[in-house]
């Protein structure tokens, strides 16, 4: 998941943008390494805060990583 919203958030992140991402052993250790102002926490009211965002997002998300696609095909 921390992948996924990654790409969501970060749209110009060549990183984050790559279809490979979702094989990262540790998305979630890059949120450090970003800029101080974009830094995020995991627990669950900050997910919920940016939840506008990442929506809007999801479709370029689901059209870049596989897995995604997947949950959203398996959703429909």
């Amino acid at each position: 998941m921390d992948a996924w919203v990654l790409t969501a958030l970060f749209p110009a992140n060549n990183t984050f943008q790559q279809p490979d991402w979702e094989c990262h052993l540790d998305p979630g250790g890059q949120i450090p390494t970003l800029p101080k102002k974009k830094r995020f926490k995991k627990p669950k009211e900050d997910f919920q805060r940016k939840q506008t965002e990442i929506s809007k997002a999801w479709p370029r998300v689901a059209r870049t990583l596989s897995e995604a696609d997947r949950f959203t095909q398996e959703l429909s």
